[in-house]
């Protein structure tokens, strides 16, 4: 694999973690760097998680454009980007209109 696309892989493994830990992390950071309500840390993680599952997707698409990734090979992780993407996208913003209440 090239460097290029071990990044990709990165940005996205990130995002899911963002994704799914959002609550925890907010915690975390609330304990770690400043005393404000969880509910702002965890709105900035979301919308950070979200970025980055967009900025993996965009960072796939140019490399299959500049012909650093075969076609198959884009189709397949786009497919599985977009997935689990989604699907993290939605959990996430199902917990942060929760803790919105």
């Amino acid at each position: 694999m090239k460097k290029s696309t071990i990044i990709v892989f990165i940005i996205f493994i990130l995002a899911c973690v963002f994704g799914v830990f959002g609550q925890g992390i907010a915690y975390f950071l609330n304990d770690t760097i400043y005393q404000i309500r969880p509910i702002f840390y965890l709105t900035i993680v979301t919308f950070v998680g979200i970025v980055l599952f967009l900025l993996a997707c965009t960072l796939l698409y140019v490399q299959s454009k500049k012909g650093l990734i075969k076609e198959e090979v884009f189709h397949a992780l786009l497919t599985l980007f977009l997935a689990t993407g989604i699907a993290v996208t939605l959990w996430s913003l199902f917990v942060l209109i929760m803790w919105w209440g």
